[in-house]
């Protein structure tokens, strides 16, 4: 059986660690909307970010200068072994699974080819100091957000 627990300040709505809330008043299940990337609820008529109300469900309230750290980087995992709270420059050092969440999982260089030169680099940071530009830049290029990074397209080989 699931468990679910009060959400503080909500005193109609449950919670489960699942993130799936209950209405007791009605007795139904509240949808969520994903805005901006992250899952919001609207309760009472305020609008609630899911791991906000995870945290303050399970964990203790947010002080005034925390916000929500995504352990894995990734704003769609609102699973509560995901989040925490932390301070804001967190979440920018996250960006890539760490072997505490996924073990034997580390984050490894991804070989790229410059496709105008035939010339490959062994990380898309050492591509990026050839052609004195940024890493994220090539990223950019590499999803599609991009057509060309300084004049160049990128191939991850």
């Amino acid at each position: 059986m699931i468990d679910y627990f009060k959400i503080p300040g909500h005193p109609d709505y449950v919670i489960n660690k699942d993130g799936d809330i209950i209405n007791t008043k009605t007795w139904t299940r509240i949808s969520s909307s994903i805005v901006g990337g992250r899952r919001r609820v609207c309760l009472d008529g305020c609008t609630e970010y899911m791991a906000n109300l995870l945290l303050t469900t399970f964990d203790r309230p947010k002080e005034k200068t925390e916000c929500v750290i995504y352990r894995d980087g990734n704003t769609h995992n609102d699973l509560l072994h995901n989040v925490e709270w932390g301070r804001r420059g967190q979440n920018y050092s996250k960006k890539y699974p760490t072997s505490d969440l996924y073990p034997g999982r580390e984050a490894m260089p991804k070989p790229i080819m410059i496709n105008e030169l035939n010339i490959s680099f062994d990380s898309i940071r050492q591509c990026a100091e050839f052609i004195n530009g940024s890493p994220s830049g090539i990223r950019q290029c590499l999803s599609g957000n991009l057509k060309t990074y300084r004049g160049y397209t990128f191939t991850l080989i």
